[in-house]
């Protein structure tokens, strides 16, 4: 991954940025491709215009990489609730 698409990427989201309220960033993807790199790129990227960023890694968080990699991606329905 280049330092010239962690530039872009942060281009993009530091406009998004609302002083009052914490901006999430989801980083999806499959087993090794590359999120937890580019996370921390962007962290080290943008702590120079962010009060403070947390990166959650949560990789599926109890299941092993065979059970990840043999088993389908879960399928959840997002509803707006009004």
């Amino acid at each position: 991954m280049s330092q010239k698409l962690i530039n872009k990427i942060c281009k993009d989201i530091i406009p998004l940025k609302n002083n009052e309220k914490p901006l999430i960033i989801g980083v999806d993807g499959p087993t090794a491709a590359g999120k937890t790199f580019l996370a921390k790129n962007l962290k080290l990227k943008l702590r120079q215009k962010f009060k403070s960023i947390w990166i959650c890694q949560l990789d599926w968080a109890l299941k092993s990489r065979n059970y990840r990699s043999s088993s389908p991606a879960p399928n959840h329905d997002i509803q707006k609730h009004k």
